[in-house]
């Protein structure tokens, strides 16, 4: 794998999860975490062409999209039920409960299947790298979207996932340029 390649992976998760875990204190660790993602998005897809394998980038493609709709889904379908809550009264706050939980319900499923597409696209990185860390980190990544709803432990789960891959990037051992001295 080429260094722009590695380092776009490895630095990519790095904003990924430094936007993730300080998301909520200010709007701009929001946008660290998207410019994470779309290095992220560079680095699978210039490892999808230098590998030959295609399906990694279709793969991680899928995943962004589902996670991203399921983000938009939370934040709407939630947004609207807290305003139906403090709009309606009694019928407000029935609207809030049943808004909420279908919202995060169907957000939920997304994100899990989200994540399986993940898994999938690290499986044939793994394979082709023959960096075990990959695949491994896509597991947790899925496992750890499934069991989220279980008093957040999925989350940590999830970060455990993302900084396996993110090691694995940086330490995939990088392809040298034919006609370049050892």
């Amino acid at each position: 794998m080429e260094k722009t390649t590695k380092l776009l992976g490895g630095w990519g998760y790095i904003l990924l999860i430094a936007g993730s875990v300080l998301g909520s204190l200010t709007f701009v660790f929001h946008l660290v975490a998207l410019a994470g993602c779309i290095c992220l998005l560079i680095a699978f897809y210039r490892a999808s062409n230098e590998l030959g394998q295609r399906k990694i980038w279709r793969n991680i493609l899928v995943a962004i999209v589902l996670y991203i709709v399921a983000s938009l889904l939370v934040i709407f379908v939630v947004g609207s039920a807290l305003m139906a809550a403090f709009h309606g009264g009694a019928a407000g706050t029935s609207a809030f409960t049943s808004g909420a939980i279908g919202g995060g319900l169907v957000a939920w499923v997304l994100w899990m299947i989200g994540a399986w597409f993940w898994y999938q696209a690290s499986i044939p990185l793994s394979e082709s790298t023959g960096v075990g860390l990959y695949k491994t980190g896509g597991l947790l990544i899925f496992i750890g979207a499934i069991t989220v709803i279980v008093f957040g432990l999925g989350a940590i789960v999830m970060l455990i996932g993302e900084i396996m891959q993110t090691v694995a990037f940086f330490t995939t051992t990088e392809k040298v340029p034919a006609n370049s001295p050892a």
